[in-house]
């Protein structure tokens, strides 16, 4: 006697078993939640001055918080400038490359990107003085001479506000993973 073995309604079980794992994978609208939430968790967490690892920005300079604390009512380092003008944070795209993978970024505008690169990452700033330009420098105030001398560089601190944490790694693993539980079911 030979067994022969089926799937539901008699279909072949290998073909069954083929669909049922492709339904178990994310697809491209999985993808584009994933990011979606994960610029939202960007976001929320840079407007607090929060930075991915869970600790407070280094704060602004003294005379841009002040500036800052004028144009918006706080010195609170968010990351969002006092200028009205299109903003690194608004500008946070995801962009889908397989039907595995996709990434958040500033993808669109170049100067927002090295803006965003520079505040991840923290630099070494050239002012007008270091390169070479001629008019306005940045003056430093040294107490021992009471002398303003120019700055030809400034640092800018490292703020780590664009990467994922653990819990934002959990909580898409989440909002996906019952997606696909959602599709499997129906």
């Amino acid at each position: 006697m030979t067994a022969t073995f089926t799937g539901t309604h008699g279909a072949d079980p290998a073909a069954t078993f083929q669909l049922d794992v492709r339904s178990a994978r994310p697809n491209r609208s999985d993808l584009l939640l994933a990011g979606s939430l994960m610029i939202a968790a960007i976001r929320d967490r840079t407007f607090a001055g929060i930075d991915v690892d869970g600790a407070s920005f280094a704060p602004y300079s003294p005379a841009y918080a002040k500036r800052k604390s004028g144009a918006l009512g706080h010195g609170r380092v968010d990351l969002f400038g006092a200028a009205h003008h299109t903003h690194m944070l608004n500008a946070l795209q995801t962009v889908v490359d397989t039907d595995e993978s996709f990434g958040v970024g500033i993808y669109s505008n170049d100067e927002l990107e090295t803006r965003a690169r520079v505040h991840n990452e923290g630099a070494t700033i050239r002012t007008r003085l270091g390169s070479g330009k001629h008019g306005k420098t940045k003056l430093r105030f040294h107490p021992e001479t009471f002398q303003y001398r120019k700055k030809a560089t400034f640092e800018m601190p490292r703020r780590h506000w664009l990467g994922a944490n653990e819990a934002d790694v959990a909580m898409i693993e989440n909002a996906v993973g019952a997606r696909i539980d959602e599709r499997k079911r129906t």
